[in-house]
C-alpha cells in the first residue's frame, strides 16, 4: 500500500521501542562534571598552600608536610603553586633549625643532668664546717680551701755562693729573687702576671720604712728593727742592713724566703681575705666565742706561721741545707723567736718543731703542708 504522506518519517509512539527516550533538560553531561575536579582540586591546593605557609613559620614541621601535599595538589604555574613552594622552603629551613634545638635541648638536660649529680655528690661530701659561713671556723674554712694551698713548691736551681754575698750582698739577694720569680712562674704564673714580681730594697734600718708611704698606709708592720718586712701597697719587700750585718748569708736568704711568701700570700689574696671575712663574720654574727680582735690577732698568726713554714720549704729545694749557715737555719728553726715585737705570732717550740718537722719529712711539699688555716686556734696556742 502506497504512503499517503510522502516526505514525512513515520510517527512511532512515544512508548515504542523505536523511539528513542527524550530525556529534555535531565540529560546528563558528563564532560561538565568532569572539568569540576580539576577546579576543585586547584582550590583545596590554594587553601592548604596558605595554610601551609603559615604553619612553616609557627609549626615547622607541620608546615612543610601541609606544603609539600599542596604543591602535588596545584596544577600548572598558578598561585597555589608558588606559595606551596614558598612553603616547602620555608618549612624546609625552620625544620632543619627547629631540630637542631631540640637535639641541642636534649643534650643541655643530658649535660645538666649529670653536672647536678655532680653538684649533689659535691655539697654531701662538703662538711658542714665550710657552708656554715656564720662561724669563725666557717670562714677559716672558706680561706683554707682556696687555690694557693694546692701550689707546689718549685725546686730552687739557683746557684750564689756565699763569696757573691760578701762581694755584694744586694745584688746577691736580686739574683735570688730573680729565681724565685723564675721558679714560681710556672705554678702560679695568671696571678703573677696580674700582679707581677716583688721588688727588693735594701734600706738601712726598720725607722726608714717607718717613716715611708707604706707604712703610714698601714700597709706593713714593721715598727721595730727587725730583720725584713713587707709591703703590701707597692708589693716590695724591705731588708735591713743593720740587721743583715749581724746575720750569715743563709739567714738573711730565710728572711728573704719569708717574705716573699707573703707576696705568694698576696697573688690570691689569702691573709687580706681572712682579714675581711672576719670583719664581714663580726658585722652580721657578733657572738663568737672569741672577740674580733682576737680573731684578727689569730688571722695575723697564722699567715705568719704560713710564711715561716713556706720559707723552710723553700730554703729546703734551695740547696743551702747542706751549707754550714743553712745547717744551723734549720737546726735553729724549732727556737722561739725571742727578738721580735710580735714573737707570739711566730709560734711556741712545739708549734715551730710541727712544722720543722712536717717539711724536712715531706718527699712532696705543697702549700697544704704549710696550711694553717686548718689549723684549731688551739694548735696555734700550744
Amino acid at each position: 500500500m502506497e504512503d499517503k504522506n510522502p516526505g514525512f518519517a513515520p510517527q512511532h509512539p512515544p512508548n515504542s521501542p523505536d523511539y528513542p527516550p527524550n530525556y529534555g533538560d535531565n540529560k546528563p553531561n558528563n564532560q561538565n562534571n568532569q572539568s569540576e575536579k580539576p577546579q576543585n582540586s586547584t582550590a583545596d591546593a590554594a587553601t592548604i598552600s596558605i595554610v601551609g605557609l603559615v604553619l612553616a613559620f609557627l609549626l615547622p614541621p607541620i608546615g612543610l608536610i601541609l606544603s609539600i601535599i599542596a604543591l602535588k595538589r596545584s596544577q600548572g604555574a598558578n598561585e597555589a603553586k608558588g606559595i606551596a613552594t614558598a612553603g616547602v622552603v620555608i618549612g624546609g629551613i625552620f625544620s632543619l633549625f627547629f631540630l637542631g634545638s631540640v637535639i641541642a635541648f636534649a643534650e643541655i638536660v643530658t649535660k645538666g643532668s649529670s653536672w647536678l649529680d655532680e653538684l649533689n655528690t659535691s655539697l654531701s661530701t662538703t662538711t658542714t664546717t665550710t657552708k656554715d659561713t656564720s662561724t669563725l671556723a666557717g670562714v677559716q674554712a672558706m680561706v683554707a680551701d682556696k687555690d694557693y694551698f694546692s701550689w707546689e713548691f718549685p725546686r730552687l736551681n739557683c746557684a750564689m755562693t756565699d763569696e757573691e754575698y760578701a762581694a755584694d750582698r744586694t745584688k746577691w739577694l736580686n739574683n735570688w729573687l730573680d729565681c724565685l720569680n723564675n721558679s714560681w712562674g710556672t705554678t702560679a704564673n695568671q696571678d703573677l702576671a696580674k700582679i707581677g714580681p716583688p721588688a727588693l730594697v735594701v734600706v738601712a734600718t726598720s725607722q726608714d720604712i717607718v717613716n715611708s708611704q707604706c707604712s703610714r698606709n698601714n700597709n706593713t708592720d714593721a715598727s721595730a728593727d727587725v730583720t725584713g718586712s713587707f709591703c703590701r701597697a707597692d708589693d716590695t719587700i724591705f731588708m735591713y742592713s743593720s740587721i743583715m750585718d749581724k746575720r750569715s748569708p743563709q739567714e738573711n736568704l730565710f728572711t728573704l724566703f719569708h717574705e716573699y711568701a707573703h707576696h705568694l700570700q698576696l697573688l690570691q689574696g689569702v691573709n687580706i681575705d681572712s682579714n675581711i671575712f672576719i670583719g664581714f663574720l663580726y658585722s652580721d654574727y657578733p657572738n663568737q666565742r672569741i672577740s674580733e680582735d682576737e680573731a684578727l690577732e689569730l688571722s695575723k698568726t697564722r699567715s705568719e706561721l704560713n710564711a715561716e713554714c713556706a720559707a723552710l720549704a723553700m730554703f729546703k729545694l734551695s740547696g743551702q741545707v747542706d751549707t754550714a749557715g743553712g745547717e744551723a737555719v734549720v737546726r735553729n728553726f724549732a727556737k722561739p723567736i725571742s727578738d721580735h715585737p710580735d714573737s707570739a705570732r711566730y709560734g711556741s717550740a712545739s708549734v715551730r718543731q710541727r712544722i720543722s718537722d712536717s717539711v724536712m719529712n715531706s718527699s712532696r711539699l705543697t702549700m697544704q703542708t704549710c696550711n694553717t688555716w686548718k689549723w684549731s686556734d688551739s694548735e696555734l696556742r700550744v
